[in-house]
Order: structure tokens, then sequence, then C-alpha cells
């Protein structure tokens, strides 16, 4: 299929490679101490991944 049709993606689930975003960076930075740090931790991964999507410069 991906041969007589390369513009079609490999896979067409985003809302997995949004999860393992989240689950790769609570591996790396130790989990959160508190809920509401977590909940500032998905916070923010939401807009960095939003402006991703939309192809917005994030600094």
């Amino acid at each position: 299929m991906t041969l007589k049709h390369p513009e079609v993606p490999l896979h067409n689930n985003e809302s997995e490679l949004g999860a393992r975003a989240q689950v790769r960076r609570r591996d790396v930075s130790l989990h959160t101490m508190t809920e509401d740090g977590t909940k500032a931790n998905d916070t923010f991964l939401t807009i960095v991944e939003a402006a991703k999507k939309l192809d917005v410069l994030c600094v």
C-alpha cells in the first residue's frame, strides 16, 4: 500500500503519539512531586504539541 500510495502515512494514531511524548517526558524528568506539578506538566506539553501540529515556533 505504501509503495502504491506514498502520500498515505505509515500510521494514523495521533493520540498514541501524544501519549508517548507525555510518557517520555515523565520518564526523563523522574515524575512530579505534586498533583499540581503533574497538571502543569500536562498543560505545558499540550501547548507544545499543539504548537508543533500548527507549525508554530514554541520556545
